[in-house]
């Protein structure tokens, strides 16, 4: 599974659209910081701004209501600052704010979580949403059941070796690669 999912990223590293997804995705890292205020501790988050952002995921428009609801009453800035938080192991904090966690808000799911994870370190965090669920399945390599802290981890250690082999800039750039294997 892993062979297949590196020589179908390699036809992507080695073409001269490789170039242009950096670009795109780098300024999709920023649009996506501003529209959470990610430089001033996400103390006015721009819940429509983020919506329509799509890259790195789709949101579900259905969600805006709930999310500009955690965003006025402050739980959406904690839960931010909370899974930015580099001192807790990435286990802790996807453990604590995904389904069943003790922090976990209705409505901010693994893709907004792993979203959130990708723009705070995009060298570090991949992104998990379905167009990643479905290339994995593609490849054999899905997971059934909810995401999980450990499930997420397996996955994040194949994906960084992959990215290390075939020199992929990061997993914002990859998110969008795997996007075009699918």
């Amino acid at each position: 599974q892993e062979k297949h999912i590196k020589n179908d990223l390699l036809n992507i590293r080695k073409d001269s659209i490789y170039k242009v997804i950096c670009n795109d995705r780098r300024e999709a890292v920023l649009r996506i910081k501003n529209a959470l205020d990610y430089d001033n501790d996400f103390r006015h988050i721009d819940v429509p701004a983020y919506l329509n952002i799509l890259e790195l995921g789709k949101i579900r428009r259905g969600f805006q209501g709930k999310l500009a609801e955690y965003a006025d009453n402050g739980s959406l800035r904690k839960i931010c600052k909370f899974l930015c938080d580099e001192s807790i192991d990435i286990s802790k904090r996807l453990d604590a704010t995904l389904k069943g966690g003790s922090k976990h808000l209705s409505g901010w799911g693994v893709n907004n979580i792993t979203k959130l994870l990708c723009i705070n370190e995009p060298k570090l965090y991949f992104v998990y949403n379905n167009a990643i669920q479905s290339y994995l399945d593609k490849v054999g390599l899905g997971m059934s059941g909810e995401m999980t802290s450990a499930k997420y981890v397996t996955l994040l250690t194949i994906f960084k070796r992959i990215c290390k082999e075939l020199d992929i800039k990061d997993f914002a750039v990859l998110d969008e690669m795997l996007i075009r294997c699918v």
